[in-house]
């Protein structure tokens, strides 16, 4: 196949129930901010990802926004709240790479501001 990419539907694999039902769950309610999957390699975890991510639909954010603003939430915006422009994007997808530490993931805790 030439370079061009297969995508497979949620429902061809066998099991993973509990991680379908994670994925929709974060597809229909953002306000789970996202889900982490991991496994053991072999589980299927980027064919479901990448599954769910087709069926997804696009959004409108504001233009410019590093962190894909609702243009409805301006309360929400961590910049001013002035005139914006909008866009339709497709949602983003983040592939983690293999092997990445916590650390490098989520940040280490500083421990001069917790002291």
């Amino acid at each position: 196949m030439g370079g061009e990419r297969v995508t497979f539907p949620l429902s061809a694999v066998v099991g993973q129930e509990r991680v379908k039902l994670a994925l929709l769950l974060g597809a229909v309610d953002m306000g789970l901010g996202g889900i982490l999957l991991a496994g053991a390699k072999g589980t299927a975890k980027s064919v479901l990802a990448r599954a769910i991510h087709a069926l997804l639909p696009p959004i409108e954010v504001v233009r410019g926004s590093p962190y894909q603003d609702d243009p409805q939430h301006p309360q929400e915006w961590p910049f001013p709240q002035a005139q914006v422009q909008t866009q339709v994007i497709t949602p983003p997808f983040v592939q983690i790479p293999l092997g990445v530490t916590e650390d490098r993931l989520v940040g280490a805790i500083d421990v001069t501001a917790s002291l």
